[in-house]
Order: C-alpha cells, then sequence, then structure tokens
C-alpha cells in the first residue's frame, strides 16, 4: 500500500515509521509457507458466487492442526481479509454486511484475539477510505459479541462508560488500552447520532484516537492524502445488530441472543439480531433486499468444544448452519483450528455436519509435514541418532513429606530468588550495581521476572492467595538468605514485599481482566535507572507482577512473550489442557514448565512414576472428545432454543407479539411448520451415510423419533396456550418485556430459572446462554 502509484505523491514517513513499527518491528511483514498455502487451499470455499466455483469444498471443514504458537491466527486473519474484499468487490453494496463470524469459548481468548483482529480491520478500513480496490462506501468494521459483564450491551450504558470512565482515563471495560494503529490514547465520541456523516454512522457510538495525525481521530477531511475516520469497532450489541459488522467476533454462548433479539420494526433496528445473517427490517441508504449471509464461519480451538457445551453448541449449530445458506444454496464455508486433537471426524460432524481435512497433512515422517518438522540438534543426524530440541524443559516434582502447599511456597520463592543471583553474576564484586549492561539484563529479568502459577480450581487459587503476602513473603526471605548473601541493597530489592501479584481466573470481571492482562504485559525495566523525577515526583519504571495466578482461562490463546516459567500445581483433568495451559511460556524464549504432583492422588502420582516416557510423546495421550448433541437430556435442554430461532428468524414470527399469530394459521400451515423445522434432521441422517462410519451413531433412529415428538408436542402446548389468550382477550408474547400495549401479556417463553411457575412449561424454556448451569436445589424462605 505505501507504494502504490496512486499515493507516490504523499509522504508516509510518519505512517510508516511512527504507527506501524509495532506492527512489523525490525522487519518487513511476511508469510510463513502453511500459512499462505492454507489461504490458497481455501480460496474457492470464499469464492462460491455465480457458479464459477464448485460448492463441494464448503461441505468440508478445514481444520488447522498446528502447534501452539505457530501462527494459526495468522493463517485464518489473512483468509478473513480476502473474504471481506472479495464479497464487497463482487457483490457491491449487497455484499456489506457480516462477512465472517468469528467464535469463541472463553472470555480471556475472545478479548485478547479481538485485539489482534483490530488491526486487521484497521488496515482493510484504510485500504478502503484510499479507494483502491473498490470496496463500497460502507465503512468496515469489527464488532464485539459478548455479555453485559465483560462490555455495555446498550448504547446508553456505553456513552456512560465513555463519558465517566474512558475520557476520565479511569478503569473501563473498553477492551482497548489505547489505539493499535497509533499506540496514542483514546476517548470516547459522546454522541450517539453523527448527522453529519454518512447513514452508516448513524446510531453508532464513535471511539477515536487523541492523536489529530492519526488516521483513526474521527475527523472529516482530509489528512496527508489519508481519510480520517473513528476507529472501525463496534462494541455494544444495538451498534451490532444496527450496523452488522464485517467481522463478528463474539463468543459461543452469546448466539443464544439470535431467539431472543428479534424485531420487525423499522423503528426498532437495534434490536433485530437476524440483520446479522442478511435479513430483517432496512433503514434508507440500506440494501431492499438485505445482505449477503456470512461467508466465512472461524471456531477456534476447537478442542474446548467438548462436554456438555459442546453438546449445546452442536445442537444449536444446526440452526446457524440454516441461517447462512445464500440464495444460490451455498453454505457458508467453516474452518477451525486447534493443536491438540482426537477423534477429529467425530467431532467436526456432531458439530458442523459436515466432513473434515485436517491440514497440513502428515508427511512420510511423522516428524515432518514439510510446512513444520522438530529442529534437530545436529544438522545431518543418523536416523537412529536424531535428538530434538525443544524451547520447553519439563521438571516433575513429587512432594513426600511435605504438603503440596509448602512445596508450591518453597518451589515459588527458588525462582524468585534466582533473580536476584542473575543480577548478581552481572554486577561488580564490590559496589553497587553495575547498570552499564543493563540492556542485556533487562531483557533477560523481562522473560524470567514473572512468574505463573495455575491451579486446577478456584478453590485452590483460594489457598494460595491467602498465603502470598504471609508465608510467601518470609519463605522467600528465607531461601533468599540461604542461597545469597545479603550485599549490595539486593535483599531490599527481592526479598521485602509487597509481592506483586495479579490474578487470571473465572472470578474477574471483564473490566479486571483487561486490566490485569495489561499489568502482565508491561515490560520490566530496572527502577533504578527508568525513574524519574516529573512534576516534583519520582516516576519509578515498570515493574511487572511477580506472581500470576491462574487457572484454565489462559490454557488458550494467550501471547504473550514475557511469559517463560510456570508451576502446574497437580496435573490437570485431561491432557489437552496440560498441554495447552504449559505451552504459555518458551512462546520466544526458552521457559520452564514445573509439575508439582499431588501425593495423594492417583493420577498425579501415575504421571510423576511415567514422567519421561509421557513427555516424550504427550501429544499421543490426548482424550477423545465426547459430544452428544441428539441425545434426549440435550433435546430437553436446547432443543427449544434450536425451534425458537428458525421459527423467528425463518419462519415468519418477528415480532415479539406476533406469538398469538399462531391461531390465525389453518392446521395443514400449523403441519407445514412442523415439517419445515423437521426436515433439515431427516436430511442430515441421509447425508451422514457419506460421512465416516464412526459418525453415524449421532443421530439414530430413537433420535429422530424424540425430535419429532418434541416438535409436535412444542407447536401443539404454543397453539393451546394461544387460544387461551385468545378467549381471555390477553397478548400472547415470546418473552414479556416492558411495553406500553393496554392487553395483559402473557410470555410464552418461560424463564429458565422459574421454579414456582404456575403451570409446568419445558416446551419453551428458552435458554439466554448456551453455558447454563443447572443448580443443586431450589430454595424458598418464608419471613416471619
Amino acid at each position: 500500500i505505501f507504494t502504490s502509484e496512486k499515493f507516490t505523491d504523499f509522504n508516509f514517513e510518519f505512517y510508516r515509521d511512527k504507527a506501524s513499527d509495532h506492527i512489523f518491528g525490525s522487519y518487513p511483514a511476511s508469510w510463513r509457507p502453511f500459512q499462505l498455502a492454507f489461504i490458497l487451499l481455501n480460496l474457492d470455499g470464499i469464492l462460491t458466487f455465480k457458479g464459477e466455483f464448485s460448492s463441494n469444498r464448503n461441505e468440508v471443514v478445514d481444520l488447522v492442526w498446528f502447534p501452539t504458537g505457530g501462527g494459526k491466527t495468522e493463517a485464518y486473519l489473512g483468509l478473513i481479509a480476502l473474504t471481506i474484499a472479495i464479497r464487497r468487490h463482487i457483490h457491491g453494496s449487497v455484499g456489506g454486511g457480516t462477512a465472517a463470524i468469528m467464535r469463541y469459548t472463553l472470555r480471556l481468548l475472545t478479548m485478547q484475539q479481538f485485539q489482534r483482529a483490530t488491526l486487521l480491520i484497521m488496515a482493510l478500513e484504510l485500504v478502503r477510505r484510499w479507494d483502491i480496490y473498490d470496496l463500497g462506501e460502507e465503512p468496515i468494521y469489527i464488532g464485539l459479541w459478548v455479555g453485559n459483564d465483560s462490555l455495555p450491551n446498550k448504547n446508553e450504558e456505553l456513552i456512560k462508560e465513555y463519558k465517566e470512565k474512558l475520557n476520565q482515563e479511569l478503569e473501563n471495560k473498553v477492551p482497548l488500552n489505547n489505539c493499535p494503529w497509533c499506540k496514542s490514547s483514546i476517548q470516547g465520541e459522546q454522541r450517539e447520532d453523527v448527522n453529519s456523516l454518512s447513514v452508516f454512522n448513524r446510531k453508532r457510538v464513535h471511539l477515536k484516537c487523541v492523536n489529530k495525525r492519526c488516521a483513526f481521530s474521527l475527523g472529516i477531511g482530509r489528512n496527508r492524502g489519508l481519510f480520517k475516520g473513528p476507529i472501525p469497532v463496534s462494541l455494544s450489541d444495538e451498534i451490532i445488530y444496527h450496523h452488522p459488522p464485517a467481522l463478528l467476533f463474539g463468543t459461543v454462548d452469546k448466539f443464544a441472543q439470535l431467539a431472543h433479539k428479534v424485531s420487525d420494526d423499522a423503528r426498532n433496528t437495534t434490536s433485530d439480531s437476524r440483520r446479522l445473517f442478511g435479513r430483517g427490517n432496512w433503514e434508507n441508504g440500506k440494501p431492499s433486499g438485505g445482505y449477503q449471509p456470512p461467508d466465512l464461519i472461524i471456531q477456534d480451538e476447537l478442542h474446548l468444544l467438548q462436554g456438555p457445551l459442546g453438546s449445546a453448541v452442536g445442537l444449536f449449530e444446526a440452526a446457524i448452519e440454516q441461517l447462512c445458506i445464500n440464495k444460490e444454496g451455498v453454505k457458508s464455508k467453516i474452518i477451525s483450528s486447534t493443536a491438540t486433537t482426537r477423534n477429529t471426524d467425530l467431532q467436526i460432524a456432531a458439530l458442523f455436519n459436515r466432513r473434515t481435512n485436517i491440514f497440513p497433512k502428515s508427511g512420510v515422517e511423522c516428524d515432518d509435514s514439510f510446512f513444520a518438522y522438530y529442529k534437530r540438534s545436529s544438522k545431518t543426524p543418523l536416523k537412529d541418532d536424531i535428538e530434538y530440541e525443544a524451547k520447553r524443559k519439563y521438571v516433575g516434582i513429587l512432594p513426600t513429606g511435605k504438603t503440596q502447599i509448602w512445596m508450591q511456597m518453597r518451589i515459588a520463592s527458588i525462582i524468585m530468588s534466582h533473580r536476584a543471583i542473575y543480577e548478581s553474576l552481572h554486577s561488580n564484586a564490590q559496589g553497587p550495581l553495575d547498570y552499564k549492561n543493563l540492556d542485556s539484563i533487562g531483557e533477560v529479568m523481562d522473560s524470567y521476572h514473572t512468574l505463573i502459577s495455575y491451579f486446577n480450581s478456584l478453590k485452590e487459587v483460594g489457598k494460595t492467595q491467602a498465603q502470598i503476602q504471609s508465608y510467601l513473603l518470609k519463605e522467600h526471605r528465607r531461601v533468599f538468605n540461604r542461597v545469597l548473601r545479603p550485599h549490595n541493597l539486593l535483599e531490599c530489592i527481592y526479598a521485602y514485599g509487597p509481592i506483586r501479584e495479579a490474578e487470571l481466573t473465572g472470578r474477574l470481571s471483564g473490566e479486571e481482566v483487561k486490566n490485569e492482562l495489561s499489568k502482565v504485559e508491561q515490560i520490566w525495566r530496572s527502577e533504578s535507572r527508568f525513574s524519574r523525577i516529573i512534576d516534583g515526583k519520582l516516576k519509578k519504571g515498570n515493574t511487572p507482577p511477580d506472581f500470576v495466578i491462574a487457572t484454565n482461562m489462559i490454557s488458550v490463546g494467550i501471547d504473550v512473550s514475557r511469559f517463560n516459567v510456570i508451576m502446574m500445581n497437580s496435573m490437570p483433568r485431561n491432557t489437552a489442557e496440560y498441554i495447552q495451559a504449559s505451552s504459555r511460556v518458551a512462546r520466544k524464549h526458552k521457559g520452564l514448565v514445573i509439575t508439582i504432583h499431588h501425593p495423594f492422588r492417583a493420577r498425579d502420582t501415575s504421571h510423576y512414576e511415567r514422567f519421561r516416557s509421557f513427555h516424550s510423546k504427550m501429544y499421543s495421550f490426548v482424550e477423545p472428545i465426547s459430544i452428544t448433541p441428539f441425545t434426549r437430556k440435550s433435546l430437553n435442554r436446547y432443543f427449544s432454543l434450536y425451534i425458537s430461532t428458525l421459527l423467528r428468524h425463518k419462519l415468519n414470527f418477528h415480532n415479539r407479539n406476533s406469538a398469538g399469530e399462531i391461531v390465525k394459521l389453518t392446521q395443514n400451515e400449523i403441519n407445514g411448520l412442523k415439517i419445515a423445522l423437521f426436515r433439515y434432521f431427516i436430511e442430515r441422517k441421509e447425508l451422514m451415510k457419506v460421512l465416516p462410519e464412526t459418525t453415524h451413531q449421532l443421530l439414530k433412529d430413537e433420535n429422530i423419533n424424540d425430535i419429532e415428538k418434541w416438535i409436535d408436542s412444542s407447536l401443539d402446548y404454543w397453539l393451546n396456550k394461544a387460544r387461551v389468550c385468545k378467549d381471555n382477550e390477553e397478548l400472547l408474547v415470546f418473552n414479556n418485556e416492558k411495553s406500553s400495549s393496554t392487553h395483559i401479556q402473557k410470555s410464552l417463553y418461560t424463564a429458565i430459572d422459574e421454579y414456582l411457575s404456575p403451570e409446568t412449561n419445558e416446551f419453551w424454556r428458552v435458554p439466554m446462554s448456551l453455558r447454563v448451569i443447572e443448580p443443586s436445589a431450589a430454595i424458598k424462605i418464608y419471613s416471619k
């Protein structure tokens, strides 16, 4: 772009040298061979238009199976860029809206990957503004679609977040700490309607960079040849529904909102989720026929979709598949990725109803797939004498005669004391520390200053966190004085508190997660060298946390090059989690994994006894994944969500007040509804004949019978309730909300936690999320 002939008259020194160095560093932008190969492999999957390409590739899920840290994310980010550009270039205004959907399972993973994908969307938006490839007038945005705990879901709340927190530089829920493009501070635009801009900016809350020279500082006009505008992110549900973003970023459980947020009122475009799939009501200036449905769906970290969550997603995915079929009958292309997989054919068939293509394929040698191979210690090794090199070293410890808590504290103290030993070795024999060579010392200290302590449950987290500032600090002093004589003020610097700690667990809110993540990403700098007196006050250098408490929240997607030491407190519940969690270290430099086995757990002692053999081939010990989306228990839990979504998105029950309109249908029309809902499963059972034989057990005849009975019973119940409401002059709605209607409203949907309902309704207990946990008891308190 910078060398484009169209812009050779402009000087891009500021943008290239200042704004983009943090993206490319000192190296030119480049692709790895497997990333380019994967993009080329899937071109025919995203070019399915006008019959020029076969849609057979879209009947296959391409799985990127590559080790952690290998660059899987960049592979499908490149494919997203091509999808958005090609779709807009070919289809014009109809090619706007949501082109790609990226789904994750964990909040922290979603937030981190969102920040990485935002840079891609900003680059695409600049290309669109420069009008090089005719990408249309509609801005290219990325939307973050998560729960209200992580981000405000309403514009009014988002404006309040901007006004009261972001613009005051207080802790806030905004997922960006600064402008991704130039690293300057950001501010929120406090107005909701910008009438001076195009229709694509109305009812949108803007985020802008404070750097007036940045292309994303919101101002209108040209600056050094660039059109300026806001940072292209949509951060509330209302903005996402009204302006479907080109890339929709969200968690899998958020998609349950599709059954609830539907409206055919043209004045209520901020509550119509149909617009994400090219349907729904449209304002002036938008395509009269809507947009194309999404062309690309990406499911990252496939191994996390297992157990109850995997079964829920697998059942609801049947609705997503039907919503993403375009007018030519072509399905969206689905791509997934993982580093730890087993029985993948069965898992993908259960989730997406498609065959699997793993990329890259295994090579002639098990350790060489052409695109990647295990690093050898010798350039020309003999076959029987191959020795492999690794950045990550695993050490196993089994405490005997001591508790595991004591062993945790002792190991943590040893690791923390060795930071001082390193600086001592690089200091003068006498006198204060020599900071002449601090740059090299600083790089090492930055890489090994922070210790991650990984736990398998929040109960264990509580036990350890209560002792960090007391028992751990005392143990640290004791170890420090044994291994290093207290000289050069090292004891004052390293052995006295408080210990800087951070937490990355599920106990944190979205706002706290963002703040903790920004703390651990700080670069270590010596307080002595980088201290400055500013405005009469001593400003110290950066010192990231010494001790980070973490759970499986960090086990996937967290890419912090500073993390190089982790302490695993007993073996995780499965091998995939162990591999993923321990892979958070040694992403750039050599790292250490210390596994402290629990002496009174049989599984831990078994792993310790076979420690070397297990770690030499631990990828082969990954457990198979179990997903059962069509069992009776799964249907009872989530089938109402599937029916509700299809009825309201495809079968003309759009308005919340339209639930009572079923009484207007004839019996033949009601039977037609039942057939329309049931037809998909009959066709799916037939299509399973071309899938591997191991997948045929997913949808048996007894499952088909259960589905048919559920559809009949749920629609019959709905019809009976609608008739009762009509006889009583009541208004039947889908979900009861505040309304100005004078009618008495009855809700068809039953709240998931409504235990004292006057009538038993299991058919329309529609969850608001795919992560619903059943309580063990219902308690009612009687006050005397």
